[in-house]
């Protein structure tokens, strides 16, 4: 949501279900950085990790993986990890 400019971005799953995604940044803009979270797709019933570009929701996640025979539950999540901090991008 940017509220000075009244917009409302959306990132769409196809049908899935997204648990809170954490926030790890990569510069000093305020919405600079990446969201990351796990997303159960129902119609397959697994659940697969995706990161997405804070700024822009347009092009969809920049990248995603099956989570391998596994499934996280809605309301899962990794925030306020230390380790997330130190990402960068390479």
């Amino acid at each position: 949501m940017d509220f000075t400019a009244r917009d409302v971005q959306y990132l769409s799953f196809d049908g899935a279900m997204a648990s809170r995604m954490s926030f790890a940044p990569r510069g000093p803009g305020e919405d600079e950085g990446w969201l990351m979270g796990s997303v159960f797709q129902t119609k397959h019933q697994r659940s697969r990790f995706v990161i997405a570009d804070a700024q822009r929701f347009d092009g969809g996640p920049v990248a995603s993986s099956w989570i391998p025979a596994q499934y996280v539950p809605i309301g899962t999540r990794g925030g306020g990890l230390p380790e997330l901090q130190m990402l960068k991008p390479v």
